[in-house]
């Protein structure tokens, strides 16, 4: 896109808290704030100061630690970025003709996720739902026109809300057999996200994946791993 050089500074300052309310459950806190100045040449500056913070108890379920419960409730804010400010112009790696709004605000969401997890033993998994409600969402959508001979699509803010959920889980082989300094796992991992938007779907939002993974370790010296990602067809709702 025909973009204006833009200065962006960002400094920012996170704090992160976890208090113990007894042998088996914790308190997790965190926060953050971030101040971001945007400068674009021969354009108005934008100064925004996004805020998060999130909370939340942690349990571990048994004295050994095996299986653990974690709930968390976040508020978080987001800058938008130089691109959706300022752009205009062709973005021709995705054929299309990008518009930015310099009078965009922040982008607010509000969220909670559980997790559910197996520490130990010969199979070790998670299971994490999430939800997560946003106002000011900053989405890029088609306009129904064509500039230059591509089609025209612009940021706007919108209400949105994604749930989903991430699992996965480990088969750890060298629990089974002895293989000495040798570790061996497969692991599989499925991710899946919806997101609606003003009573339709939302655009560029990934379809369930599923992930299979062979990791090989050999000591501290030696890794590798081989994935492979199966992904479902991407069809409109």
């Amino acid at each position: 896109a025909d973009n204006p050089p833009v200065t962006t500074w960002a400094p920012a300052l996170f704090v992160y808290e976890n208090s113990s309310w007894s042998d088996s459950l914790d308190l997790r806190v965190g926060g953050r704030v971030e101040v971001v100045s945007l400068d674009p040449d021969g354009m108005r500056s934008q100064d925004f100061i996004p805020f998060a913070c999130s909370a939340g108890p942690f349990w571990n379920i048994d004295t050994e630690g095996v299986y653990s419960l974690g709930i968390n409730a976040s508020y978080a804010e987001r800058a938008p970025n130089a691109i959706e400010l300022f752009s205009e112009g062709q973005h021709l790696a995705r054929q299309i003709y990008e518009i930015g709004d310099s009078n965009l605000n922040k982008e607010r969401s509000f969220g909670v996720d559980v997790s559910f997890q197996k520490n130990q033993g010969i199979l070790t998994a998670g299971f994490t739902p999430f939800y997560q409600n946003f106002a000011n969402y900053i989405n890029l959508a088609g306009t129904g026109e064509e500039i230059g001979g591509l089609s025209a699509f612009a940021y706007e803010d919108i209400d949105a809300y994604f749930w989903g959920f991430e699992f996965e889980s480990a088969l750890h082989l060298d629990r089974i057999i002895d293989t000495g300094s040798n570790f061996i796992s497969i692991e599989h991992q499925l991710d899946f996200v919806r997101a609606r938007g003003e009573d339709e779907n939302i655009p560029r939002v990934p379809p369930l994946r599923n992930i299979v993974r062979g990791n090989y370790s050999y000591g501290q010296s030696l890794d590798a791993s081989v994935e492979v990602v199966f992904v479902e067809e991407q069809e409109p709702r």
